[in-house]
């Protein structure tokens, strides 16, 4: 057995994430009523529904990109501005 880590913050086991991918394309259940019954928000249901994964993706990349924007000219081999 494999032991997947999740993110601090994750509201959804990737067990959890799983079964609710499987209940919506039953077709028996909508946005509301899982987020209900798994105790989250519709928009984390929606999330886990329309993804191809059930694994956690990594945020760091996108958040150094937006707060951490380095000019080519004028930096280091790691990108820091010199």
């Amino acid at each position: 057995m494999v032991l997947m880590k999740l993110h601090t913050n994750a509201a959804l086991t990737q067990k959890q994430r799983q079964e609710i991918k499987r209940l919506y394309q039953t077709g028996n259940y909508t946005y509301p009523a899982l987020a209900k019954q798994f105790a989250t928000t519709r928009r984390t249901i929606a999330k886990w529904v329309k993804r191809d994964t059930t694994t956690d993706r990594s945020s760091v990349v996108k958040k150094l990109e937006k707060c951490c924007r380095f000019s080519q000219a004028g930096s280091d081999s790691h990108g820091f501005v010199v």
